[in-house]
Formats: structure tokens, sequence, C-alpha cells
């Protein structure tokens, strides 16, 4: 496969960081056997209907060469959970991860209690197909282009 170099979009100490990253696409399956993990909320929350925003929750780890997809089922009668990620923006499946938050779509004006199911992760292990190479990501640089968030 060939090398390529992307942006990788990062928040750090406030600011947007474009990190210049060296990747390639390769091939991998996902096991049939899945983990379930669950998305509890870990502060109370006012929300309004038809919000998106972030929802912190426990922290959630991942191992290493795993992929996790939210349960299609919603889980709770006041969110759903689009997606979850960690401070600091994506990590590569090759490292452990750490999700600290999830981003979360509301469906009436209500609250949200510390200790709330939002959702249930369903983590697949990846198994390589090893007739491919797969070149890890590596950093070589950031872009020109920083953005204060405040």
């Amino acid at each position: 496969m060939k090398l390529e170099r992307i942006n990788v979009l990062r928040l750090k100490d406030g600011k947007l960081v474009r990190e210049v990253v060296e990747t390639a696409p390769y091939e991998f399956a996902i096991s049939t056997m899945a983990k379930y993990k669950m998305v509890i909320a870990d502060e109370d929350a006012d929300f309004r209907r038809g919000e998106i925003r972030k929802q912190r929750v426990r922290p959630i780890y991942l191992r290493e060469e795993s992929v996790s997809v939210p349960c299609p089922l919603n889980h709770h009668a006041l969110v759903s959970v689009l997606k979850i990620g960690e401070e600091g923006g994506p990590q590569p499946v090759e490292s452990e991860r750490k999700r600290e938050y999830a981003i979360v779509i509301t469906h009436r004006d209500e609250k949200v209690l510390r200790g709330d199911l939002l959702a249930v992760l369903n983590v697949f292990p990846v198994v390589f197909v090893f007739t491919k190479y797969a070149h890890k990501p590596k950093k070589v640089g950031l872009a020109d282009v920083e953005k204060d968030t405040q």
C-alpha cells in the first residue's frame, strides 16, 4: 500500500493542532465474538431537545487491536450516543485507549443523572489479514494551521 501524509486534528491545551501523520490503509477483519462495555454517565447534566453535545462518562478502557461500535438499540429514554471519545482526539487502533466522553443527541428536555446507562458498546477484537502489510501510523510533524478553540 502507498504511504500517505494526512492531518490528524487534536486538542492540545485548548488549541486545535493538526499533526501530520504518515500512514496507509490496510485490511483487517473483526471477530464475530464481541464484549459489551457499558457507557455510564459520570455527571448530572440538563439537556434540551435536539441538542448535540459532550456528556462525560465513566472511563472505558479499550485494548489495543480492538474496535468499538455503539449497540444500535437505544438504552436511554433521553439521549442516544452517537460516538465516544477521549480528550486529545483520536488514537490509533494499535494502542490502548481510554474513552472519557460520549457525543449524544437528546430527544426531550430533561436531566441525565450520574450513573445513568446511556448505551452499550460492542467491542470487537481486530484480526489482521497477514497477506497485507500494515504500516503503523507515524507522526512526522505539525501542519501550519493552529486555532484557539476558546
